[in-house]
């Protein structure tokens, strides 16, 4: 038993000894047949090669499609040419400008030798009223400044960001309040706004901080202009703006300083009116009523008043509406363009709310009127 245990133990052996051999033999016939493969692959693919050497190569794609790419690449080419180009002629045009602007004359307005009887004058000068403002002597007694400093969209070209526009601003409202003569007196019609990083940005505070400036200044009367409806919420801009007087005192508190009128004449709150909307941007502008209020005060109250003067004009509403209350007139702007609109406004059309005819009484434009009418 134990023999023929032993040799069906070395049947299986060998039996499994001999499986093992013939999975070798396949796995090697396996290993030949993949080499053949390749090889054959391999000369097949050089056999390709040299024909496609010996034969002349032909274009497989569309003709359209040949086209397109050299098509393409001229659009390219043309689009950031013409980007260059305009972006040139933007300079060009802004050098233009600038050439244009210094052209055009600084003058100071002279009329404390006007007589009462006298029609009333417009006079409009396109300047840096800052630069304006620097000259001696620039406001004259008998001489109301009523003026809206202009908005961060308006000054965006050398003020950019909120902080540039705020020292500007302050700057600006200092630089009035200095050109007062003793006893002068100016008025600030200006809107607060708002911002979302800044929250609510309120122009009354600038004007007063640039008031503290200034020695001698004070301020007399506040009064609110409004539109729209009182009773309903406004959502995204104020509806409302601020008329702020100032006045610079005699001789450090004198006995005529007491005598100042605080505005007694006009309503601690004042209908907006309307705004000369067949002019661009007329939102802009001031409101007709409410500019008419502080005008016939100051004829009313300020003694030996005779001239408006705005550094600010734009499109001149406050030059207008001061000639039909038979005050000569003086503006300033730095655009061309409003410029020409502030010596043509009609300031009967803008009280009546009815679109001009034709021009303002006596409109006087300098030397220089017909270059700025080419811009």
């Amino acid at each position: 038993a134990r023999q023929g245990a032993k040799q069906q133990i070395r049947s299986i052996g060998a039996a499994s000894e001999q499986q093992q051999q013939q999975r070798q033999q396949q796995r090697q016939q396996q290993q030949q047949q993949q080499q053949q493969q390749q090889q054959q692959q391999q000369r097949q693919q050089q056999h390709n090669e040299i024909g496609r050497d010996k034969k002349p190569q032909k274009h497989t794609d569309p003709p359209m499609q040949r086209q397109q790419s050299p098509t393409q690449h001229q659009q390219d080419a043309a689009s950031s040419t013409n980007s260059i180009n305009n972006s040139i002629n933007k300079q060009h045009q802004q050098q233009q400008r600038k050439q244009q602007q210094q052209q055009l004359p600084i003058r100071v307005p002279v009329r404390a030798s006007g007589q009462p009887g006298d029609p009333p004058r417009r006079e409009v000068v396109c300047a840096d009223a800052l630069e304006w403002l620097r000259q001696p002597g620039v406001v004259p007694r008998g001489a109301l400044v009523f003026t809206s400093l202009p908005d961060m969209s308006e000054v965006k070209e050398f003020a950019p960001t909120f902080e540039a526009w705020e020292a500007f601003f302050v700057k600006a409202a200092q630089s009035i309040l200095e050109a007062l003569p003793t006893g002068g007196v100016a008025v600030f019609y200006q809107t607060d706004v708002r911002r979302p990083r800044f929250g609510q940005v309120s122009k009354a505070y600038l004007v007063m901080n640039a008031a503290t400036r200034v020695k001698g200044v004070r301020l007399r009367w506040h009064k609110i202009c409004h539109f729209g409806s009182i009773d309903q919420p406004s959502v995204n801009s104020l509806q409302f703006t601020h008329l702020l007087c100032f006045s610079k005192v005699i001789d450090d508190g004198a006995v005529e300083d007491e005598d100042f009128d605080l505005g007694t004449t006009i309503p601690d709150l004042v209908s907006r009116g309307q705004k000369p909307q067949w002019l661009r941007n007329s939102m802009r502008c001031q409101g007709a009523n409410a500019t008419a209020e502080v005008l016939k005060w100051a004829v009313r109250r300020l003694t030996g008043i005779h001239t408006v003067i705005d550094p600010f004009c734009g499109a001149g509403t406050v030059l207008a509406i001061g000639n039909e209350f038979g005050l000569h007139a003086v503006g300033v702007d730095i655009s061309p363009k409003r410029f020409r609109q502030a010596g043509k406004l009609d300031g009967a059309g803008l009280l009546s709310g009815k679109a001009p005819t034709k021009g303002g009484p006596h409109v006087e434009e300098g030397p220089h009127a017909e270059e700025a009418e080419e811009d």
